[in-house]
């Protein structure tokens, strides 16, 4: 099934056009058939001669409508630009055909209407001509021109004809089983509920699928489907498609809002685009503009950010990021058209380069700017390598979100970059799939050799500690602590770093006291010997052999902190671990009171150990005994 759409100027005949062609008055507002004008978008189907089924989307063409105009035409597979014989082209006429070409339609007819009311051929003739010179270098430079009166019914099996013709050369509705429906309409139905109207992109839904409308992640469920007044089970990408939802009332949603699949589609607030802007003296645009942006069948403010320019030029192609006033449900390589609020116009259009980009960009630096370059006309390697480089890391499935690219050609190309070296896949296994980890060769090199001046850094700042921890990497780097982790066991595996728990360490770095801070750590041990069960305090250890030493023993495991302030020496503790593991065997328990006594050491002390022992796995509280933890 396909969906067409009409743009022309206001009162050329397109409503009663479709009128004419499908049998159903597109208009259905009181007001609209008051005026004898289109306010708001209108939907009529018929039957092309070869027996497929056509939706066409009836849009507004007065300028005071032409947001409403600008929700229709989103999803369209062709269009029927209307153009009066009477009155020949107009301000609309113009308007709307920039606005298709921003759009990307690629296909089109022609529909001169109204010939009825002109007896003059060479009118006609004159009429067409001006209208061959408007389309010149569009997609509608070659595209015929039906001469049609839809009062007097002429012309019109010709018309049917030769869109039967013109959509055989559409392209197939792409189904990356990820459906959203843009909502362009919404009301209530006695005994039905709430229904919600658009032009179903991208996947299929299903009678009774778990939904979810975005940006208000309001839960939902499909009761019923219905394509051209005709019942469904399933709705199929391309379709105009009405939803009867469960559980949601008409005054939560909004044109706009988006229904998808849960968990599949994430609104956001900042989004990176190509524009084009239109040969016009109010189509530039500058640093900090806050225009209106239409995307899907939305429509929102947004504060510009010009990328790698002081401003963009009236006819040019430049890179914006949009920072939006509310969130938008959007996709890479969506398009979208721009219109400056007052005084009102239309000044271009583009595509989503990057739905959710990592942050602001530094508008002049050279790292954005080569993003950008990727991303907008570079190969399918350029653009996974820009999400790449924007992310640090990143795994295929997230790659196929962002890109929009299909996942078996995603997962072949990011073999092939493995295997020639430009992704590096840090998996200790090696075996790509699409949650495997990814992180290109140049960050990768960038990342590993920050990550080893760090720690040589840490260890000739402090020569007596085994190593510094990952969280503190992760903050010098300025990574996630899951890339910290991930390059840390890729480059263990290599047998660059070795790690000791929690820390990261240079693989020939050694900790080596000094003659002198080898007799300070005999005394500290000769008072663990001493009293092995009521152990010196942290600031007691501290006071004995330094901050520097004590850190040393603590990172070396030869001294254990199980509290804040008590320590034990590792080799007692792993008698009192073995000594408990003997006093509970054969299903016995004992208090903190009868545990204390067998050490002969203090409440505190008891209280401490056995939390710690609970806390490793050693033992169990139940009331107010312990038991050996069962593995």
């Amino acid at each position: 099934m396909y969906v067409i759409g009409t743009a022309g100027h206001v009162d050329h005949g397109k409503s009663t056009l479709i009128s004419s062609l499908t049998g159903i008055n597109p208009d259905r507002l009181k007001e609209e058939k008051e005026r004898q004008m289109t306010i708001d978008l209108g939907f009529a189907w018929f039957t092309l001669p070869s027996g497929e089924e056509i939706g066409i989307v009836d849009v507004p063409g007065h300028r005071d409508f032409i947001e409403n105009m600008l929700a229709g035409v989103g999803g369209i597979d062709a269009v029927l630009f209307v153009v009066a014989a009477d009155e020949g082209i107009m301000p609309q006429s113009r308007e709307h055909l920039d606005i298709l070409k921003l759009l990307g339609i690629k296909l089109g007819l022609i529909v001169l209407t109204k010939i009825d009311l002109v007896e003059d051929n060479e009118w006609l003739n004159l009429v067409e001509a001006d209208i061959r010179n408007l389309v010149k270098k569009s997609f509608l430079e070659e595209a015929p021109i039906l001469r049609v009166s839809a009062a007097k019914k002429m012309g019109l099996m010709e018309l049917s004809n030769s869109l039967d013709t013109l959509l055989k050369q559409s392209t197939p509705k792409k189904n990356n089983h990820k459906p959203r429906l843009p909502i362009d309409r919404i009301f209530s139905l006695r005994g039905f509920g709430t229904i919600v109207t658009g032009t179903l992109i991208d996947g299929s839904f299903k009678v009774g699928d778990q939904v979810e409308l975005l940006p208000s992640g309001i839960k939902s469920r499909i009761r019923g489907i219905q394509n051209h007044r005709k019942k469904q089970q399933i709705a199929k990408p391309g379709n105009r498609t009405a939803l009867n939802l469960v559980g949601v009332e008409v005054n939560q949603l909004q044109r706009g809002d988006v229904v998808c699949l849960p968990d599949q589609l994430y609104p956001t607030h900042r989004i990176d685009v190509e524009i084009t802007l239109l040969e016009s003296n109010s189509a530039k645009i500058k640093h900090d503009d806050h225009l209106k942006i239409f995307i899907g069948s939305s429509q929102s403010m947004a504060r510009v950010r010009v990328i790698g320019q002081k401003e963009i030029k009236s006819g040019h192609t430049g890179w914006l990021q949009l920072e939006f006033e509310k969130e938008v449900v959007v996709k890479s390589n969506d398009r979208f058209i721009i219109r400056r609020p007052s005084p009102a116009a239309t000044i271009g259009g583009g595509r989503v380069l990057n739905a959710h980009p990592a942050g602001r960009h530094r508008r002049f630096s050279q790292k954005v700017i080569t993003r950008f370059k990727s991303l907008s006309g570079g190969s399918i390697q350029d653009m996974i390598l820009a999400q790449l480089s924007e992310f640090k890391i990143s795994t295929p499935s997230q790659l196929i979100e962002k890109s929009d690219i299909e996942e078996k050609l995603v997962m072949l190309t990011v073999e092939q970059m493995i295997q020639n070296g430009q992704i590096i896949l840090l998996e200790e296994k090696n075996e790509l799939n699409s949650k495997s980890w990814l992180i290109t060769k140049k960050h990768w090199l960038e990342l590993s050799n920050r990550m080893i001046g760090i720690i040589k850094d840490y260890h000739k700042k402090y020569p007596l500690r085994e190593g510094i921890r990952n969280e503190d990497a992760s903050n010098l780097i300025g990574v996630s602590r899951k890339a910290v982790s991930l390059i840390a066991e890729k480059m263990q595996s290599k047998g660059v770093i070795r790690s000791s728990r929690t820390y990261l360490i240079l693989h020939d770095h050694q900790v080596v006291f000094s003659a002198g801070q080898l007799d300070l750590i005999k005394q500290l041990e000769s008072v663990f010997s001493e009293s092995p069960f009521l152990t010196p305090s942290v600031n007691e250890c501290i006071e004995i052999v330094g901050e520097e030493v004590y850190y040393a023993l603590v990172s070396m495991g030869k001294i254990v902190e199980i509290t804040q302030s008590i320590v034990f020496h590792q080799k007692d503790l792993d008698q009192i671990i073995e000594e408990t593991r003997e006093l509970l065997g054969n299903d016995q328990k004992m208090t903190a009171g009868e545990f204390r006594d067998h050490f002969n050491t203090t409440r505190k002390y008891a209280v401490a150990l056995l939390e710690y022992l609970d806390e490793i796995g050693i033992t169990e509280r139940i009331d107010d005994f312990r038991i050996l933890k069962m593995n």
